[in-house]
């Protein structure tokens, strides 16, 4: 049986988003990046370039985005930390599962909210905390234990 590809949106098109566009790429047999998000129109370029995007799948607002009409399965929100509650809410209100960098939110009723809007939806969302394997947070976490 042949299964569909995952239709993601990649919004903030920075650092942590190209990582996981990276992962996307090596597995576009399972999952079709399809749209993007970023106010830098050179972040952009780079990726619609990459990806072979349409224009009209680029965006330079998150509301552009989800005023746009396209299906979508999932998003990947790597924006400001500020934008995270509000597009995270928005996503899975449009019916997409999201995909979210740390913080999930600025304050523990942002976060409250994220899982009840995720509840009511059906829509899952995942936090991503990466950066608890880094060298860096590895050597603090070594260092701490020593105390």
């Amino acid at each position: 049986m042949r299964q569909e590809k995952v239709r993601i949106a990649a919004v903030g098109l920075g650092n942590r988003t190209c990582k996981y566009l990276r992962y996307v790429q090596e597995h576009m047999d399972i999952a079709e990046l399809v749209a993007i998000v970023d106010p830098d129109q050179s972040k952009i370029e780079r990726i619609r370039t990459a990806f072979s995007l349409d224009d009209d799948c680029c965006f330079n607002s998150f509301d552009d985005l989800t005023e746009s009409g396209l299906y979508l399965d999932a998003c990947i929100i790597g924006t400001p930390d500020i934008c995270h509650h509000e597009q995270a809410v928005k996503a899975m209100r449009c019916g997409w599962h999201v995909l979210l960098e740390k913080p999930m939110g600025q304050t523990a009723q942002q976060c409250r909210d994220i899982v009840t809007v995720s509840d009511e939806t059906g829509r899952m969302v995942s936090v991503c905390y990466v950066l608890r394997y880094h060298p860096y947070f590895m050597k603090l976490k070594e260092l701490s234990k020593d105390h």
